[in-house]
């Protein structure tokens, strides 16, 4: 070999050993980057007190919660209340995750982490998109954001209620995710922020609604003519046609008050068509109960099947409803009652009758929105007064 090929070979061998040696210090700086993270707070920076939007983006939904005075409101569902139970369990989770692991990402493995970019709401969908989070002060600046991508599970024996036997679940324990300003390290959380959604339907309080003790209910159609009208003179007494003194079938009656008593919502329609709704020329039910309230549900046309969410669910209605009266101040003593049992008596009313105004006023702020809500409510309050009436056997051959 000649002095000029050997000098070509051992500068060739020393310009690849340098690109190596500035890869592997590449690769070496990038681990410890990453590992010096581990276990430090992901956003160590963020104060919940500067919180004041929380928005979300999936690709296919986006929902932006915003704080106005002291309430939170669901901007894409006419500024309806968020469930605070729900937005305060992630925010003090989001504050508190921690890094448990952070690996370099590449391009070709993030669809299959759910950790692509979402395209904007109305395109077409990114495969393995993840969900956008991010959390802006009150003049709209950023302050964190992460991409939150695939979840990590782990199967365990829990009771899925109180006093329910355990089962074997999948329980959320982590999950994978981009932090804000770096999108090339991974990070593996410890915790799965299963709260984040982006459908603006899940941010929403759903029971709105708990008429107890009902006295009397009168159903109207569209048009005006009366359907029926069943009532009772005591609770737990017979309902009744009216003064009639005809009975309907007490179950049916019966089946007709009872889903009253919580009453939840799966949706807030946010621009209401009174034409497209059917709420222009609605069924009107009307319940008063035995503390001097009125409940006016006004129910319009019937959704089959309505995609909520990415899951088909029941068939669900339109309604609006309004609420009337004031519980009377005092009460009035039963025929024979001592002195000491109406002063006990009067007592307990007076402390039932503040917590039943605390709860009017708070369904009176629902009135203002339009809903969807689950036919199972709904459909009693619908037959006819030959449906109420108990059901002919057929005759014995």
């Amino acid at each position: 070999m000649s002095r000029k090929h050997f000098l070509i070979l051992l500068i060739t061998v020393l310009i690849l050993g340098a690109v190596g040696g500035f890869i592997l210090w590449s690769d070496r700086s990038a681990w410890q980057r990453s590992d010096i993270r581990v276990g430090q707070k992901l956003l160590p920076g963020l104060k919940l007190i500067d919180v004041a939007q929380v928005v979300m983006r999936d690709g296919q939904n986006e929902t932006q919660l915003v704080k106005v005075g002291d309430e939170w409101q669901v901007k894409e569902r006419g500024d309806f209340p968020v469930d605070m139970t729900r937005l305060s369990a992630m925010l003090n989770k989001a504050v508190d995750v921690r890094i448990l692991q952070a690996d370099p990402l590449p391009n070709a493995q993030r669809a299959g982490f759910k950790l692509a970019q979402p395209g904007e709401k109305g395109k077409p969908s990114v495969e393995g998109a993840g969900t956008l989070l991010e959390f802006k002060d009150k003049t709209g600046k950023s302050l964190a954001s992460m991409l939150l991508g695939k979840v990590i599970t782990k199967r365990v024996s829990e009771s899925p209620e109180p006093g329910q036997p355990p089962k074997e679940i999948e329980k959320p324990v982590g999950r994978h995710l981009l932090p804000g300003g770096d999108d090339k390290i991974m990070v593996v959380a410890s915790e799965a922020l299963e709260q984040a959604d982006a459908s603006p339907d899940a941010w929403l309080i759903k029971e709105i609604l708990h008429i107890d003790r009902t006295r009397s209910i009168t159903v109207t159609g569209p048009d005006g003519v009366l359907r029926y009208n069943v009532s009772r003179i005591e609770e737990g007494g017979w309902w009744n046609f009216g003064a009639t003194g005809e009975r309907p079938d007490q179950q049916k009656a019966q089946d007709s008050v009872s889903p009253l008593y919580a009453v939840n919502l799966v949706d807030v329609v946010a621009n209401p068509d009174g034409a497209q709704t059917g709420l222009n020329k609605p069924v009107i039910a009307k319940a008063e109960t035995f503390d001097n309230l009125t409940y006016t549900l006004k129910i319009g046309g019937r959704v089959e099947g309505k995609k909520i969410g990415g899951k088909t669910g029941e068939n669900l209605y339109y309604v609006s409803f309004t609420i009337a009266g004031e519980p009377p101040k005092e009460r009035v003593p039963g025929k024979g009652e001592s002195a000491e049992d109406k002063e006990r008596k009067a007592k307990e009313y007076a402390e039932y009758r503040v917590k039943l105004l605390e709860q009017v006023a708070r369904e009176k702020r629902y009135e203002k929105w339009t809903y969807l809500m689950p036919a199972r409510p709904i459909e009693p309050l619908l037959r006819s007064r030959a449906e109420m009436l108990q059901d002919k056997k057929p005759p014995k051959k």
